[in-house]
């Protein structure tokens, strides 16, 4: 089964983006794969 990783925060400018793509290029890294959407 899958894991879903949620990053949020109410606030603009705390480095979610930078979290989510890092996060994600280290992943795929280490042979995952996945869908990585950004809601705006």
């Amino acid at each position: 089964m899958g894991k879903i990783l949620l990053v949020v925060s109410d606030k603009g400018g705390v480095g979610k983006s930078t979290y989510v793509a890092n996060t994600g290029s280290m992943l795929v890294n280490k042979g995952k794969s996945g869908n990585y959407p950004e809601d705006r």
